[in-house]
């Protein structure tokens, strides 16, 4: 898979995801295939919290993804929380809910215990949606 197609288009990567994920890949090959990877995307600022001890970040939307599981859950993806460290979080001062920004991250392998990329399953509402857990967010404009 050329990842240059998923690194730069949030769409690309949501398909590539579930083009895996119905090929069987598992929460471990996901985060294991997409984990470990930069990527820049671009989106609006939801909201921003940057001034709390545990886990600062910015909430993004990326435009709603839907699509049709191979096993019939109606699969979706808008939001994504980039994780937002010390040394990254100057870049973010001028941003508000409302601002399409670009940005850079890192996607995780792992986060703890928890696999980096996800694949989350509502078993009664035949439903799911994409978990991906990011570090070092860096906006890049404004």
């Amino acid at each position: 898979m050329n990842q240059d197609n998923w690194t730069h288009d949030w769409a690309r990567f949501v398909e590539s995801v579930i083009a895996s994920h119905d090929a069987g890949a598992d929460e471990e090959a996901l985060s294991r295939q997409f984990g470990n990877h930069q990527v820049r995307w671009r989106g609006t600022v939801v909201s921003v919290d940057l001034e709390v001890e545990f886990s600062p970040s910015v909430v993004v939307s990326m435009g709603k993804e839907t699509s049709t599981l191979a096993n019939g859950y109606e699969f979706f993806s808008d939001h994504l929380a980039v994780a937002v460290e010390a040394s990254g979080r100057e870049t973010w001062r001028d941003v508000r809910p409302g601002s399409e920004v670009a940005f850079r991250c890192d996607l995780r392998v792992s986060n703890g215990p928890f696999a980096g990329i996800k694949v989350s399953a509502f078993e009664q509402e035949r439903e799911a949606y994409l978990e991906v857990s990011t570090a070092n967010g860096v906006c890049l404009r404004v």
